[in-house]
């Protein structure tokens, strides 16, 4: 799985060197996908379950949409302000084509739950981290949605997360 996801992001034309993944221009931007992202309504009951517990965790949460772009990013202050280093923030590309392999993208990539560890990130920056995310459908049509992540520093998500 690792190895062909590394195949795409090279493909794609991610470099392991590559800096940050693109972000929209503006904050308007962002507040427009938000509002519109069929997720919203589910968000209060996100928060309860994952990022509520995520504050103090040293891991952050994320929700993205289906093509990648990170929608909220919350959880421990800490770990989010250390994100948004490498641009794990609203707004940003983390598809496997903008970020290379990483947990949403990947998940997004296969529609499928993945952990992804540490070095096996394609892009450096990234490498110090592990995450584990899941797709999201839409409950009545089946459709691709998004999919929510898990975080943080090497150890930080585990297997447990992904079950």
């Amino acid at each position: 799985m690792i190895a062909d996801s590394w195949r795409r992001s090279f493909a794609a034309g991610v470099t392991p060197d590559q800096i940050a993944p693109q972000a929209y221009s503006g904050t308007d931007d962002i507040a427009q996908l938000r509002s519109a992202h069929p997720m919203k309504p589910a968000l209060s009951l996100i928060r309860r379950l994952l990022v509520d517990d995520a504050i103090d965790s040293g891991v952050a949460v994320a929700i993205t949409a289906a093509d990648g772009t990170l929608l909220w990013v919350e959880g421990d202050h800490r770990t989010c302000r250390r994100a948004e280093a490498m641009n794990f923030v609203p707004g940003a590309d983390w598809s496997e084509s903008s970020a290379g392999t990483n947990a949403p993208g990947t998940a997004l990539a296969l529609d499928c739950a993945v952990q992804i560890r540490s070095c096996e990130h394609f892009a450096r920056v990234v490498q110090p981290w592990s995450c584990t995310a899941v797709p999201i459908h839409d409950r009545n049509v089946g459709a691709l949605i998004g999919a929510i992540d898990v975080t943080g520093p090497y150890l930080a998500p585990s297997q447990q997360v992904a079950a």
